[in-house]
């Protein structure tokens, strides 16, 4: 497990050029988040769980269905404003889709696996 954070940290600072805080912590949510339930969750993955429980997990991956449409629609307006806020609300319904459909750490292996296929892609077209 933690060889492939490692791993998404590195490849991630070196695709997104992103400072190593950043990265560091969208690692660090991404092994909190892969943790088994009923483990210690942090206060987001309680409220973000207790959103699910609330209303649902059908609910939920609509709800995501229309906050992604959203973010496509500002993404074409080109509204900068609308756009961080639509990423906002984008990136909470996906740590709550990945609480609903994830189970332990599968997800640093597919994201590991998915970024190490974009190097590689981007190496064969220089």
């Amino acid at each position: 497990m933690i060889e492939i954070a490692n791993l998404i940290l590195e490849l991630t600072k070196k695709i997104f050029c992103l400072p190593y805080e950043a990265v560091k912590s969208v690692v660090g949510y991404i092994k909190n988040v892969s943790k088994k339930r009923g483990e210690t969750m942090s206060p987001v993955d309680k409220l973000l769980q207790k959103a699910i429980d609330h209303y649902g997990k059908d609910n939920q991956v609509k709800k995501s269905i229309e906050e992604m449409a959203e973010l496509t629609k500002a993404l074409c307006k080109g509204d900068v404003e609308n756009i961080k806020e639509e990423i906002a609300d984008v990136q909470i319904m996906l740590y709550q889709l990945q609480m609903i459909f994830y189970n332990g750490n599968e997800l640093p292996e597919y994201v590991a696996r998915k970024l190490l296929r974009l190097e590689n892609r981007m190496e064969a077209d220089k």
